[in-house]
């Protein structure tokens, strides 16, 4: 599997999602028990969520962001994925591909809020 198929593509989005994860937990000074805790599942798999051993579900990843105060979009946020769409065409597949992702996350979120009111 290479960052030119889509699982591809996945995988480099999963192994930022992870980064991700952990940066915000140490950035909170939390231990990968306390996080665990607070999600409901074990420090294990906190600890295989950080390293890229198990994917983060979104419900899951939607309970650790509120948690660790952050928009669930922070988790997908790179520098090339906030660029101006007048651009998107010069970035890098995965930066791409992770921009779409935030636009969808972004989207729903704008959808629902909508419904809501």
């Amino acid at each position: 599997m290479t960052a030119d198929t889509p699982l591809g593509h996945a995988a480099l989005i999963d192994a930022h999602v992870a980064s991700r994860l952990a940066e915000a937990r140490r950035e909170q000074g939390l231990s990968l028990s306390a996080l665990g805790q607070a999600a409901g599942v074990s420090y294990q798999q906190i600890q295989k969520y950080e390293n890229g051993r198990n994917r983060i579900s979104c419900g899951t990843l939607s309970v650790l962001a509120r948690y660790l105060h952050k928009p669930v979009e922070w988790f997908f946020d790179t520098p090339e994925s906030t660029r101006a769409p007048e651009t998107a065409s010069a970035l890098d597949p995965i930066d791409k591909a992770i921009g779409e992702l935030l636009m969808a996350v972004r989207q729903s979120q704008f959808v629902r809020r909508q419904a809501g009111s």
